[in-house]
């Protein structure tokens, strides 16, 4: 690639934007699955109402 100057540029531009685009696509998923394991509700522990013992 050192021979094609231009085309390093080119290529490290299109991979740069492709890895920022995939990125905040990563983020929002990421806090999407940390509300979902707030969300959970525990029902097997003792503090949970109606634990069956």
């Amino acid at each position: 690639m050192s021979r094609y100057p231009r085309l390093q540029e080119e290529t490290e531009r299109i991979i740069t934007n492709h890895i920022r685009e995939r990125e905040q696509i990563v983020k929002e998923n990421i806090l999407l699955l940390n509300d979902c394991e707030l969300a959970y509700m525990n029902t097997n522990h003792e503090d949970f109402i109606g634990f069956a013992k």
